[in-house]
């Protein structure tokens, strides 16, 4: 068991794995089963809030089952429901559910948009699908996936959004659309 401990460690040693560790993972000769065992719930505690921090920037605050729909939408194969748009500094995050009625690929523009309640335009800087950066996505029927849409350098007084442009295609009939979700108030992160 003493082998398969240090043989994880220096695995995750090696993967050049950057971790700003609190506690001390330094291996040491005379290292006991106790030490290596607290070492390595040590790292693997950090990695867990490591990929929580880098892999899933707005999952705590954008829960999919907390929050009520506030805006709904059908397009083609698919039912999209507004949960929640929240602001963080300078940035807005916007959760939609999608789930479609037949096996189909979702696929999300460049040119998703919003217009702030001064009519400042805001181009999309970032998608999440299913919490993977990506504009495009298998979807199997009937089974909701959670998107996430970030706008960044949003002015600080806007207070709602005026209009929320989804730009998006999909292999279903090769053809995509526009669904448009208005006077979405702006969220204060919690």
């Amino acid at each position: 068991m003493q082998k398969f401990i240090i043989a994880a460690v220096f695995l995750l040693i090696s993967a050049h794995v950057a971790i700003a560790a609190e506690c001390d993972t330094t291996l040491k000769p005379t290292d006991r089963y106790d030490d290596l065992s607290s070492k390595l719930k040590c790292l693997a505690d950090e990695i867990t809030l490591l990929k929580k921090s880098k892999g899933e920037p707005f999952a705590p605050a954008l829960d999919p089952k907390k929050f009520p729909i506030v805006a709904q939408q059908t397009l083609g194969p698919f039912d999209m429901a507004l949960k929640r748009c929240m602001r963080s500094a300078a940035s807005i995050s916007c959760l939609v559910i999608v789930a479609s009625s037949k096996d189909t690929t979702l696929g999300l523009r460049d040119s998703t948009r919003l217009f702030d309640d001064a009519g400042n335009e805001i181009k999309s800087s970032n998608i999440q699908i299913n919490n993977k950066s990506t504009r495009r996505q298998d979807l199997v029927q009937n089974v909701p996936v959670p998107i996430i849409i970030r706008f960044d350098n949003v002015n600080n007084n806007a207070k709602s959004i005026a209009a929320f442009y989804l730009e998006s295609e999909w292999s279903y009939g090769g053809s995509g659309a526009t669904v448009t979700f208005r006077n979405i108030p702006i969220d204060l992160e919690q």
